[in-house]
């Protein structure tokens, strides 16, 4: 094994460790839990130079449509911009995975990274792009990001040591292989219901898209505008959020602003049907999902 395949082995358990511990993960709110769950996934530097191509072209792309970034609409501007901003991550932020990156951007946008954005002239976090999607403009929100996650991750680390210093007992590596092996077991499960049943998977975690992406069965689906819709009327149905929260929820997403809530359960629909349509070529293909899935 090589030594930075260690080493990525190695973060990735730590952050596996400190999700499945549950007196570690429920002291996290909404965002730092979505920001160690996007260190669960494989860092850049694991994805092959097409993987990468395809997603950081595409990245770049969306972010561009989010920040209302004009230089999109400049075809052969924005190829360079997109071509640089792949050897930019490749060399200097090889360790974040795919899912940290959009993160960041998002995070950029609702204004958790302020306190750890470079300052402008005024002192305020200096959050401009100047219409141009620039090395100075990404390389500072992603520094901003590698910040915010660092500390986020030393939290959780802190809280493990305070643990594991008290005699709690902490998840081993036999236990999480057996988790693992449960993972396999339910989406063997669900496969079987859907296939006999018609039941159409509904999983909440992204653990289990993930598995699947690790294969190479499936990429990860971007939500649609459709799945948008649907995710907003599931977040309004949800008895556990209060009027005033849905009334702010529905203000934000009307003036095109990002909403987490909405955004993760875009992404849940979204990748279970990606699932289901993995489902279908195994049944089409007659294929035993056993055999291909261990």
């Amino acid at each position: 094994m090589s030594k930075n395949l260690a080493i990525v082995q190695t973060r990735l358990e730590r952050y596996i460790e400190i999700s499945e511990t549950p007196e570690v993960y429920k002291e996290y709110n909404t965002i730092e839990q979505m920001v160690v769950k996007a260190g669960l996934n494989k860092p850049l530097e694991s994805l092959s130079e097409p993987e990468i191509i395809k997603t950081t072209s595409t990245i770049a792309e969306f972010v561009c449509r989010d920040l209302g970034i004009t230089e999109r609409h400049r075809t052969e501007e924005m190829t360079y911009s997109s071509t640089r901003f792949m050897m930019i991550l490749q060399t200097h932020f090889k360790q974040l995975t795919v899912q940290d990156i959009k993160l960041a951007f998002e995070l950029l946008e609702v204004g958790t990274l302020d306190s750890y954005l470079p300052t402008d002239r005024n002192g305020k976090p200096d959050r401009e792009h100047y219409q141009s999607f620039n090395v100075r403009f990404y390389t500072k929100v992603l520094n901003a990001y590698k910040a915010y996650k660092s500390t986020v991750f030393g939290k959780g680390q802190r809280k493990l040591f305070l643990l594991k210093e008290s005699g709690v007992n902490i998840i081993t590596p036999e236990q999480r292989k057996e988790n693992s092996q449960e993972t396999l077991n339910d989406i063997y499960r669900a496969f079987n219901e859907y296939k006999f049943k018609g039941t159409k998977p509904n999983f909440i975690l992204s653990l289990f898209i993930n598995v699947l992406i690790e294969r190479k069965f499936v990429d990860l689906p971007t939500p649609t505008k459709k799945d948008m819709n649907i995710a907003k009327r599931d977040v309004l149905l949800n008895k556990s959020i209060t009027r005033a929260e849905k009334k702010v929820i529905v203000s934000n997403y009307n003036n095109g602003k990002k909403v987490s809530q909405i955004l993760n359960q875009a992404q849940i629909d979204a990748n279970n049907k990606a699932i289901v349509n993995w489902f279908d070529e195994l049944i089409k293909n007659k294929t035993n999902i056993k055999d291909v899935l261990k």
